[in-house]
């Protein structure tokens, strides 16, 4: 009996319960009502980011340096060619100045090998004709005696 009891109000909770889901499917969600009024609309929109602006334009260097002077102001009208700054041109110097003694060692590397190797070959040259008629005579001698 005690069973029955228990069975019987799970049946009921389980039976209220679907009931009170069918009913909210069924109506649907709860809106709240307001009173029409006229009134200024605002809108607030939060956004982040950056303005750029269109007629801006950025201006580089392919090189590294410090600037020596600037021939313009911010806001001048300039035309194509037209020389805006100038750049400290002391480690452009130098480095021209490196770049032409490495030119210099270079070819003087490469005549002292052009002059040493062309000895050498000849002095090799030389060697090995001197070894030629050696093995000659000796191959001569070697007939002459068989």
């Amino acid at each position: 009996m005690r069973r029955q009891i228990w069975v019987l109000l799970a049946v009921s909770a389980i039976s209220i319960f679907a009931a009170y889901a069918a009913y909210r499917f069924w109506t649907g969600p709860e809106v709240a009502l307001v009173p029409v009024s006229q009134g200024d609309l605002v809108q607030t929109i939060v956004a982040s980011g950056h303005v750029q602006n269109p007629n801006r334009l950025e201006i580089s260097s392919q090189i590294t340096s410090t600037v020596a002077s600037v021939a313009v102001r911010e806001g001048d009208a300039v035309r194509q060619g037209q020389l805006l700054v100038t750049l400290n041109d002391q480690e452009a110097n130098a480095a021209l100045l490196s770049a032409r003694a490495s030119v210099a060692i270079a070819r003087e590397h490469l005549r002292q090998l052009t002059e040493v190797n062309a000895k050498v070959a000849t002095h090799a040259h030389e060697q090995s004709q001197t070894n030629f008629k050696n093995a000659q005579d000796n191959l001569d001698r070697s007939n002459a005696l068989h």
